[in-house]
């Protein structure tokens, strides 16, 4: 998968706080504003910040550890045509993430696994999205029905929930993994629980970081096709 790199203001910055920091309570649930039972937006009650985050945070660590997370430590990234980042909605995590992968010259693709299809995003998150040169105006949703796979897809998603749900789809394992892989985060990168401008743009730092990182690593594969081993910070 050749890549021609568009222009960007500045190089993304490394994180430098916790993403869990990011998120707030339940009381300020992130959603669109035309969200409702069967279109939720990217955050769910059940799935929380602070010390709920990081317990999801430190569940995921050790299912990894225990061999039963859909986590690939060996991972072959030379075939790789299409990077598909996949979170709930498709409205801000993944909606970014394949802005982020265009402007980095990928073919990329994304959808949400609970939204409808056509939801625009919210002007806080293109806001935030456009002050680091990323442009999200134009994005709408697509559920996950309505996304059509390609030979050499490979499915990066948000949360280790999410791949489950991807595997649990049929979707190959081989061809499945976690964004946050490739962040020095750690493996997940939570939904977001408010829209204040802070708060999305530390969440769409670390997403472009992971996002770079993973363009290299596609780069490498393709200088030197064969299986490439992850570092999973």
């Amino acid at each position: 998968m050749a890549r021609s790199v568009r222009e960007r203001p500045t190089a993304w910055p490394r994180p430098n706080s916790d993403l869990n920091n990011t998120v707030s309570s339940a009381s300020s649930i992130d959603r669109s504003p035309d969200a409702g039972p069967d279109r939720p937006g990217d955050a769910a009650p059940a799935r929380q910040g602070g010390v709920g985050g990081f317990l999801r945070q430190l569940g995921a660590c050790a299912q990894r550890l225990l061999g039963r997370a859909p986590v690939h430590d060996d991972l072959d990234l030379s075939d790789v045509r299409r990077v598909v980042f996949v979170c709930t909605s498709n409205l801000h995590r993944s909606a970014f993430a394949q802005a982020a992968a265009e402007l980095a010259g990928l073919n990329a693709a994304s959808f949400g696994l609970h939204t409808a299809t056509g939801q625009r995003t919210v002007l806080a998150t293109v806001r935030a999205a456009a002050a680091l040169g990323v442009p999200l105006d134009q994005h709408r949703a697509t559920h996950r029905r309505d996304f059509v796979p390609a030979a050499g897809d490979l499915y990066l998603a948000m949360e280790p929930h999410h791949a489950e749900e991807l595997l649990a789809l049929g979707f190959a394992a081989q061809r499945v993994a976690l964004l946050g892989q490739w962040s020095p985060r750690g493996l997940r990168i939570p939904e977001l629980r408010g829209l204040e401008q802070p708060r999305l743009r530390r969440c769409f730092e670390c997403i472009g970081a992971a996002v770079e990182a993973l363009a290299q690593a596609l780069d490498a594969a393709r200088a030197a096709p064969s299986t490439v081993r992850l570092q999973v910070h």
